[in-house]
């Protein structure tokens, strides 16, 4: 491909657990995603990796090897990578429309699958009419609370984008990846309702301010993994520089 011109490839791995893939069809050899991704990357490609959770027989064990498996890729590949992850939504036409359109429900947490915010006076619309707006729905997970999900996405998109060496080191010490997630969600809703954690309307300083008082909490828990903090600033620093860089560029008073 790479030969050929192709300058981006976007993998769909969905899911890092072999028995998800059985589920869902999709068949995946998870051993092989790290290679295949190191080789699209060192072939000098734009590579992104997408996952969904939120499957309705997916357990607690298959949604930690997701996230082990996003973990791992920004170990290998860093910012070499994008990583999504999206909560499922159950689009008209797929296999999870036709199983359980039945069972579709609607809270106030959206899926970036909707790709805006909702408004709520299109509420009464939405639910007259599911089908059409089936994206706005979600199908009850059977083996854990549909809460466990409110701010995963955010937590990807945001969280390990800017902290990625910080998480990566205090999971490598051994701290599970729904671990650190699972601190993170508890510190974000002592600041905000569960419907602000979704990855479309969420706040990025709110969302920083739980990610750095996470790093804090699991960085001294031993000598190990204090160098967390020091790692935390530097992430800091360099977003911060990212950021006045583009102001710059935006005022106009960056360099020629």
């Amino acid at each position: 491909m790479a030969d050929a011109g192709c300058v981006d490839v976007f993998f769909g791995i969905e899911s890092g657990s072999p028995n998800m893939q059985r589920n869902i069809k999709k068949y995946l050899q998870v051993d092989q995603v790290l290679p295949r991704v190191k080789e699209a990357v060192g072939l000098g490609m734009s590579t992104t990796c997408s996952f969904i959770c939120g499957f309705p027989d997916e357990t607690k064990e298959d949604l930690e090897l997701s996230m082990d498996m996003i973990f791992s890729l920004i170990r290998e590949q860093g910012s070499r990578v994008s990583v999504q992850m999206h909560l499922l939504a159950p689009f008209i036409g797929t296999d999870v429309y036709d199983k359980y359109k039945a069972d579709m429900k609607m809270d106030s947490y959206l899926s970036d699958q909707t790709g805006q915010e909702l408004d709520w006076d299109d509420l009464e619309i939405i639910r007259e009419l599911p089908s059409v707006f089936s994206n706005f729905y979600y199908v009850p997970t059977i083996h854990y609370e549909r809460k466990l999900l409110y701010g995963l996405d955010t937590f990807v998109y945001l969280v390990l984008l800017r902290y990625q060496s910080s998480f990566v080191l205090l999971w490598n010490a051994g701290f599970s990846s729904l671990d650190l997630y699972s601190f993170w969600q508890r510190e974000c809703l002592g600041q905000m309702p569960a419907s602000r954690l979704a990855a479309v309307v969420s706040q990025p300083e709110k969302v920083w301010r739980a990610a750095r008082a996470t790093i804090e909490h699991f960085a001294g828990k031993s000598s190990t993994t204090i160098v967390a903090r020091e790692l935390m600033k530097y992430e800091d620093s360099i977003a911060t520089q990212q950021l006045t860089n583009i102001r710059s560029g935006v005022t106009g008073r960056g360099a020629p």
